[in-house]
């Protein structure tokens, strides 16, 4: 049986990483280590916690392997922490609030068997998304794409897989350098980075992953990833577009960014969001993407999350 290495960052959320490991422990596929990386500050009170947390785990499996970082580092460089302990063939991700559905790995390892890819790096699946505060379903991610072209210019308008669906060959990890140390959009650059080099993406077609969300707290959410979407990662999608030859597609790639960086403003920084939408529109954004956005904007924030959990708990019954 090959061995699975499964990294487990985790900050400020030691009450929920009990969750996360349990998840770990209860696949159906046997052969797997578990990499925990406390990316809390040394000495914290966050750090003593997790390691309170780990001790429970650590009595029950002796083989988890613990990481301490010196200082924070984020989710990408705390994962590449990860990845450097890690001695599976294969390595997958799991953030310290989400958890994995019990076949996860053995399914994906299923993929790995009997795809027909030559150079098969990555199989992901689809993730079940809930509210953490309202404890209701949101949605199934749906985007399943197969090979490499099609992914790889899909991917760049927005990111194809989250870093817990996928499981990755160790080889092709390396050869793609890890995680960039960009603030956010880690897993959307890592799926870019993997297979520009020529390795190849499959998925499982049923959601393997819980992910929980909430208004606060996540690795990804916040001025974090306003700021990088405005600076490094719009960088990167300029680089994407000239090495990928989309120049025909660049407005309506462009289009699609600047409205995510004006639906992450639009509640809190509402001129900006604005001036955002704007440049937008100039490119041609979509009438149904303008009108969504004008709801929101209009409504404002919690009206709109008050309507969305509504919707989504009608529609799940």
């Amino acid at each position: 049986m090959n061995l699975v290495s499964i990294v487990v960052p985790t900050f400020g959320r030691a009450n929920l990483l009990a969750r996360a490991l349990e998840s770990i422990v209860s696949q159906t596929y046997m052969n797997i280590e578990i990499i925990v990386v406390d990316d809390n500050p040394v000495g914290s009170l966050d750090s003593e916690n997790t390691c309170s947390v780990l001790d429970g785990f650590l009595k029950r499996i002796p083989s988890m392997k613990y990481v301490k970082t010196l200082n924070p580092s984020g989710g990408g460089s705390a994962r590449n922490v990860g990845i450097s302990a890690a001695d599976g063939r294969y390595v997958g991700f799991l953030d310290d609030d989400d958890e994995f559905v019990p076949e996860k790995i053995e399914r994906q390892l299923g993929v790995f068997k009997s795809s027909e890819l030559g150079r098969l790096a990555i199989v992901y699946c689809p993730m079940t998304i809930y509210s953490e505060e309202y404890n209701n379903f949101i949605g199934v991610t749906n985007r399943l794409y197969r090979g490499r072209e099609q992914p790889l210019n899909k991917n760049v308008y927005g990111c194809i897989a989250g870093t817990p669906t996928m499981l990755i060959a160790s080889e092709a990890l390396t050869d793609a350098g890890g995680f960039r140390n960009i603030r956010s959009g880690q897993d959307w650059a890592l799926i870019y980075d993997i297979l520009r080099i020529g390795y190849e993406i499959d998925f499982c077609n049923e959601s393997l992953v819980n992910v929980y969300v909430r208004e606060e707290g996540r690795l990804s959410t916040g001025k974090n990833k306003v700021n990088s979407l405005k600076e490094e990662i719009l960088e990167i999608k300029h680089e994407m577009i000239v090495e990928l030859g989309l120049q025909e597609e660049k407005d309506k790639i462009l289009a699609h960014h600047y409205y995510q960086i004006a639906s992450a403003l639009k509640f809190d920084e509402k001129r900006e969001s604005v001036s955002w939408l704007l440049r937008s529109v100039r490119l041609r954004l979509g009438l149904r993407e303008t009108l969504k956005f004008l709801v929101g904007f209009i409504l404002g924030q919690k009206i709109t999350n008050r309507i969305k959990n509504n919707v989504s708990y009608s529609d799940k019954r």
